[in-house]
Order: C-alpha cells, then sequence, then structure tokens
C-alpha cells in the first residue's frame, strides 16, 4: 500500500507521530478498523562530496626536452573543490613515469615533498615536488593524482622526452667541404648529454646512411673498418664516434644516428649531412 499527500506542509527538522486509521469500505471487507502509528524524523539534508580534486602539473612544460641525465623538477598542485561545505579535501597524492604503453614506469611517490601536510580540508591547495634525473632515452608520460577524503581521484599529465646530440666532427664537419666519389670518408661524430657531457659507449648504436636516389645502408658496432667503432677518454666515456665509407656516387649524403631507447629498438637522436662530388678533395 502506498499514499501521497500533497497538501502536507514542509515540516521543520524533528521527529513526528503519525497515525492512520485503516476502515474497511461500506459493504465490502470485515472487522474492525485497524490504527498504525509510526514515527517520521526529519534531517537536514546532508551535502555529498561529489567532485574528485583539481590537479595542475607546473613543471615540467608539455612537450619539454631534456638531454640525458639532465636533473628535473617535478611539480604539480592538488586542490579539492568546496561544493557548498561538501568537500573533503586532498587526502593523498601521487606522481609516476611510464612509457612503452605501461610497460615502463617509475614511482615518483617516495620522493614527493608535500606542503603543507597531508591531508587537508576542501578549498586549501597543496603543492608536491620531487627531483629526478633523466636518465633513460625516449618518449615519456608524467602522471600526478591526488585522492580527496572520499576516495574520488583527480589527475593531470604531461608529455616530455629524452635524448642526446649528436655533432658531426671533422673532416665531415669542415663547413663547405665535398669529397671525391669513390674515396672512403673517415665519418666521426660525437655523442653528449647533460652539459656537454661525454657517455658511456652506446653499444647497440646504429647509424643510417642515406644517399642520392633514395639508396640506404645501415651500420653496426663492429671490429670492422665498415663497422661502429669508438674511442675512450680516462673515464671511460666514448669521445667520438667512427666509421670508414667509400662514397658510391656523386649527390648529397645524410647519416643519421640512433641509440637504444628505454623500449627497446633504437631512437633516433640526430643527424648531419656531406657532400660528394666528381671534383671533391682527397677524401
Amino acid at each position: 500500500m502506498s499514499f501521497d499527500n500533497a497538501n502536507v506542509k514542509k515540516l521543520p527538522v524533528g521527529s513526528y507521530d503519525v497515525s492512520i486509521d485503516v476502515k474497511p469500505e461500506t459493504g465490502v471487507g470485515v472487522g474492525d478498523p485497524a490504527p498504525v502509528t509510526f514515527t517520521v524524523t526529519i534531517t537536514q539534508p546532508t551535502a555529498q562530496d561529489t567532485q574528485p580534486p583539481d590537479v595542475q602539473i607546473v613543471s615540467h612544460a608539455s612537450a619539454s626536452k631534456f638531454l640525458l641525465n639532465q636533473p628535473i623538477q617535478v611539480e604539480f598542485t592538488a586542490k579539492d573543490p568546496l561544493e557548498n561545505g561538501a568537500g573533503t579535501g586532498v587526502n593523498a597524492v601521487r606522481a609516476f613515469i611510464s612509457a612503452c604503453s605501461g610497460g615502463f614506469k617509475v614511482d615518483l611517490t617516495p620522493q614527493l615533498v608535500v606542503t603543507p601536510e597531508l591531508p587537508v580540508v576542501a578549498d586549501v591547495e597543496v603543492t608536491a615536488t620531487a627531483n629526478i634525473t633523466a636518465a633513460w632515452i625516449g618518449d615519456f608520460t608524467l602522471t600526478a593524482e591526488a585522492d580527496d577524503r572520499v576516495g574520488h581521484t583527480g589527475s593531470a599529465a604531461t608529455s616530455f622526452s629524452v635524448g642526446v646530440n649528436v655533432a658531426p666532427l671533422p673532416p665531415i664537419a669542415v663547413p663547405g667541404r665535398q669529397f671525391k666519389v669513390g674515396s672512403t670518408v673517415p665519418i666521426k661524430w660525437q655523442i653528449t648529454g647533460y652539459e656537454g657531457h661525454f657517455l658511456l659507449p652506446f653499444e647497440n648504436i646504429k647509424i643510417t646512411i642515406s644517399g642520392p636516389g633514395g639508396t640506404t645502408e645501415e651500420r653496426f658496432a663492429g671490429d670492422g673498418a665498415a663497422n661502429i667503432r669508438w674511442e675512450l677518454d680516462g673515464s671511460g666515456n666514448a669521445i667520438q664516434y667512427i666509421t670508414n665509407y667509400q662514397i658510391p656516387t656523386e649527390g648529397a649524403y645524410t647519416v643519421t644516428v640512433s641509440v637504444p631507447g628505454v623500449c627497446g629498438g633504437n631512437a633516433e637522436q640526430g643527424s648531419f649531412t656531406f657532400t660528394a662530388s666528381t671534383k671533391g678533395g682527397k677524401f
């Protein structure tokens, strides 16, 4: 049985006894009236926290590029909205770096410095920071998350990449230099990281030499003159890489240098060019 009574006025907060007398319709049914009494309690409506914290990444900017071994400062803010008094405040924050469709992940949460101390009430902004080193080569995503006290999670994400600098060395690097068709040219280059520091040799390095007419040749590390070798300094870092290349025809050549990335395979890091002519120099 159910019923409505639209004539009941809005009642203030409190407890009310309600009595109902049920009488059979005249000529229908049998038995005496059946009175029912129960209590109705009216309370103030309770506001519900329905929104997650707002998370904003301060640094680094999206699509930032860093060099291998470069320091990176991670910073983000989080604030749970007031929601007319329903907000419960930020209760926890997290951050992590990922790549390779989730196959690579570094948890930054243990390194986060959070101010003010958690938990906080609604509408109070917290700032989380961490200092890390760009120790991997590839494309990455930084994700920051924050929870409120009822379990809502807000998040923000930004992308960044880490690589190395590639620079040609003489004779390729000599401006305006052309090389004679049929000659063997020592292609030399150096690879550096943050602040120009030399790095340990990339044993799985690869170069692609692209020539006239769409010809390409790939070369890898090895002991032969046509392979990639390197020279080391006293600390064991590679100060230059070299491969000898016999120029087959006249035209422009591009050398693309790739090194192993965090997701496996090789990641292109840079390129340089040289020109061959029938009237070139001794090389």
